[in-house]
């Protein structure tokens, strides 16, 4: 775990809370025999995401991620669901003094060039269109963020039979 610590602080990236770090090398094992490292082998992780951009799970959920990606696995695709398809927005707004959570998923995303799927169902009946969709229900805008593509569940059934883990983030709700 101190490995990954040390890879955390030498890619200047924010320090993780040792909870998010523990569930990553809970998930992933990793070998040192003697003078020889054996590394990790590369997951392949599917996220799913259905809280809300304020619930603390929303945080959670992207600080995981970044664990993942710090950690050399791979996120293979990224689904957001109910109330989390909010996240990809890009019209959100938040008041001045709280964590723009859409902005800073929407630019690990675009980063780190991830699949991130927003579950069609959910997304249109919460206001998330992308062009297509606009001009199909004849509204005169879009508001798919970057790096975010419209589907349905059979996206998630495919990255779920692929992937080597799948963790949900739910939230309180």
């Amino acid at each position: 775990m101190q490995e990954f610590a040390q890879l955390m602080a030498e890619e200047n990236l924010p320090r993780l809370p040792d909870q998010m770090v523990g569930m990553v090398h809970t998930l992933v094992f990793q070998a040192n025999i003697g003078d020889r490292f054996i590394p990790e082998p590369v997951m392949q992780f599917t996220l799913i995401l259905s809280s809300s951009p304020q619930d603390p799970a929303s945080r959670r959920a992207l600080c995981f991620a970044r664990a993942v990606i710090a950690g050399g696995h791979q996120l293979q695709r990224i689904f957001f669901y109910q109330d989390a398809v909010h996240l990809a927005s890009r019209l959100l707004v938040v008041p001045q003094d709280e964590q723009n959570l859409a902005a800073q998923w929407q630019e690990f995303i675009r980063e780190n060039q991830l699949d991130a799927v927003v579950c069609i169902a959910a997304g249109l009946r919460r206001g998330i269109l992308d062009q297509a969709e606009a001009q199909r229900y004849k509204k005169n805008a879009d508001n798919l963020a970057e790096g975010f593509e419209l589907s349905g569940l059979g996206q998630l059934h495919a990255a779920m039979q692929d992937a080597d883990r799948v963790v949900h983030f739910k939230g309180d709700a």
